[in-house]
């Protein structure tokens, strides 16, 4: 029993500085990266490819109305020697330019 509570002690300190070592390691992986890298790479996570779209809305006389929309593809692509980002923004306002206030 003694010889199972000692191999069980070393197992999960084994496994804690093993973890530990992981997350320094990404941590200093991530430092290294340029400040917009790392908000795109934090973006994707690990999908290849994410939309993010969000409505645009104006304020009428008693309510809010949908006037269009916004969105951003995000495509994470990998080519020879590198690794490129796609990004594409998409816009939609149907109303008159200048918005009388």
């Amino acid at each position: 029993m003694r010889l199972l509570t000692t191999l069980l002690t070393i197992g999960i300190v084994a496994f804690w500085i093993a973890m530990n070592t992981a997350y320094i390691r990404r941590q200093i992986e991530i430092s290294e990266q340029g400040r917009y890298e790392r908000g795109v790479v934090s973006f994707l996570g690990h999908d290849l490819r994410r939309e993010r779209w969000m409505a645009i809305y104006r304020k009428g006389e008693r309510m809010y109305r949908r006037i269009g929309y916004t969105g951003l593809t995000l495509e994470k692509i990998f080519g020879d020697q590198s690794v490129e980002y796609h990004a594409t923004v998409e816009t939609v306002v149907r109303g008159k330019f200048p918005l009388p206030l």
